[in-house]
């Protein structure tokens, strides 16, 4: 519950996709000085394990470091060996929660109807990531917040530095966001302080939305 609660604090989860380890690496460092510290790196790259252990070495107590695109219950066990502190997916999958229930682990599934939502919910999700939130928007979000008050949602996949405040606003518990602050442009240009600035433009749009 604490990781959860501090993902909760921040407001934000970070996804970086298919970067190369050393950039991956830079990319953390950057966004924690913008004041962004939980990440998340998908698992759809061969070096992505390897990586998500590198960042926890590196940066310690000083960010929560999670793995994404966790689609079966084998790579949610990989990824927690390799050391990641949370785990997100696309999708529900059973076994992948079992598996992150048994090791204490907390599991962030997606769903996007309140079905779905709620059902994701029932098998033990701590957090629902509603996925891809821009077919909804931030509306999407408190419309389905009416009936299911309570429930922590993390809408994903069109989330913009300009829109993430409106889903706070709306009550999402965070939000996830990729390419809109770690671009390839910016992070294969090792743009270091455009990415500290657009993160944290970030953090302080979701402070203002809370406030």
């Amino acid at each position: 519950m604490e990781i959860v609660e501090w993902v909760g604090r921040t407001g934000a989860v970070v996804i970086m996709r298919r970067l190369e380890p050393e950039l991956t690496l830079g990319v953390v460092e950057v966004v924690l000085e913008g004041g962004m510290d939980v990440v998340e790196v998908t698992t759809d790259s061969a070096s992505a394990f390897a990586t998500i252990g590198e960042i926890r070495e590196r940066v310690g107590d000083r960010a929560l470091v999670g793995a994404g695109t966790v689609i079966h219950a084998a790579a949610a066990i990989q990824a927690i060996d390799a050391g990641a502190q949370f785990i997100v997916a696309p999708n529900t999958d059973e076994d992948v929660i079992k598996v992150c229930d048994n090791l204490d682990v907390p599991v962030m599934p997606s769903g996007f109807t309140p079905t779905e939502i709620t059902r994701a919910a029932e098998l033990g999700a701590d957090v629902v990531k509603v996925f891809p939130a821009r077919l909804g928007g931030p509306k999407y979000i408190s419309d389905v917040l009416a009936p299911l008050r309570g429930f922590r949602l993390l809408p994903t996949g069109g989330v913009s530095l300009e829109n993430a405040g409106d889903y706070i606003r709306a009550g999402a518990f965070a939000v996830g966001i990729g390419s809109a602050l770690v671009g390839l442009e910016l992070v294969e240009g090792r743009d270091w302080p455009g990415i500290t600035a657009a993160a944290r433009r970030l953090a302080d749009g979701i402070a203002a939305a809370r406030s």
